[in-house]
């Protein structure tokens, strides 16, 4: 029964309003971290019959959930505790939604809030803001082969922009921004 932390796993989607979320909890000093992107449907058998999911319908096996924990202990607290409330609010603001605002119950399980309606904004920058959030997430994170591995794959997706000369005059804010990141 395999199961994954892994990032990539995630729809890009969830993937980018993920980092957000993390980056936002992190500047509020609630920092979080994935325990489970991706699930077998093993996995999930396993969950539904030992009571830990209500359905083997989990959108962890489409890349569509993540579920999470506090980096701080308590790793996890109960609905109304100030950590709980803080989460929900960043989870709205960038578009996302947890269990326990959706069934009242899992609430360290995230997903995309189909209620959310995002801002209309160019592919390049959405693309450079990624791409930023992955470096920044890697350079907080414990894990040096998980650093480097999401590092690389930014800074790659980053040069292929420049060699195409595809970075757009209004996206050269996002790409100071992320020279800054290295200055820090």
């Amino acid at each position: 029964m395999k199961k994954s932390k892994d990032l990539s796993d995630l729809k890009q989607v969830l993937h980018t309003r993920f980092l957000k979320l993390k980056r936002r909890m992190r500047k509020a000093g609630m920092p979080i971290v994935e325990i489970e992107t991706g699930r077998t449907i093993e996995r999930q058998a396993y969950y539904f019959e030992t009571g830990a999911s209500k359905t083997m319908e989990s959108n962890h096996l489409t890349g569509d959930a993540v579920d999470i924990m506090f980096v701080t202990a308590p790793h996890w607290e109960g609905a109304n505790s100030e950590r709980m409330k803080v989460l929900e609010e960043n989870c709205i603001a960038v578009g996302l939604i947890n269990g326990g605002i959706m069934w009242g119950w899992d609430e360290q399980h995230i997903e995309i809030d189909p209620q959310f309606i995002a801002p209309e904004v160019d592919s390049t920058s959405i693309l450079i803001s990624t791409a930023i959030l992955m470096i920044e997430d890697g350079l907080q994170s414990n894990d040096s082969e998980y650093s480097q591995r999401i590092i690389e794959k930014a800074v790659d997706a980053l040069e292929r922009l420049i060699e195409i000369d595809f970075i757009p005059e209004r996206s050269i804010t996002l790409w100071q921004r992320f020279s800054n990141i290295f200055k820090k």
